[in-house]
């Protein structure tokens, strides 16, 4: 399982340096430590990375990826696994975040676009006995100057639109 996940978390921070599209940047000489859960049935973890482009500007941005592991089987778990149908589930975590948002830094004046919901809006997320943690980036749901924002969707607002069985296996 160890394995599994470090290679997850590789391919997750992969996936956001490929995204770039071509344009130059420098990565930090480090990483900052997000939210960590270790449960009896699952493991979730954040990693921030801070980039800076090349030639530098104003300041850097973070980059955060997310791994989610089934304990039981060593795989990830995706939103489309976690959700029964995921159309639903994005639509669920959409209407939670406006409801949240405002009561953060963002603030009523949150940046909406952010929470569409879209796969990319949310595909930064990890579990927690209390909910499923979403993770905004730099910008997206509200200026650079916020920092970024991370929401606890509860459980029990998820549950008739959860997959048989994963609020017991994500809640662990």
């Amino acid at each position: 399982m160890t394995a599994e996940f470090n290679e997850s978390m590789r391919a997750a921070l992969q996936d956001l340096i490929d995204g770039h599209n071509g344009q130059d940047f420098a990565l930090s000489d480090g990483y900052s430590t997000g939210a960590t859960y270790v449960g009896r049935r699952v493991i979730s973890a954040e990693q921030i990375t801070d980039w800076i482009a090349v030639p530098p500007g104003a300041h850097g941005d973070s980059l955060i990826s997310t791994v989610t592991i089934d304990a039981d089987t060593a795989q990830p778990i995706s939103l489309g696994d976690a959700f029964t149908d995921l159309d639903t589930g994005l639509a669920r975590l959409s209407d939670q975040a406006a409801k949240i948002l405002p009561t953060t830094r963002a603030g009523e004046g949150f940046e909406r676009s952010g929470i569409e919901p879209t796969l990319a809006n949310f595909a930064n997320w990890t579990a927690s006995p209390e909910g499923m943690n979403i993770h905004f980036g730099d910008y997206q749901v509200g200026s650079y100057g916020i920092g970024l924002i991370t929401i606890t969707v509860p459980w029990t607002d998820l549950s008739d639109v959860l997959a048989p069985g994963m609020e017991d296996v994500l809640s662990s």
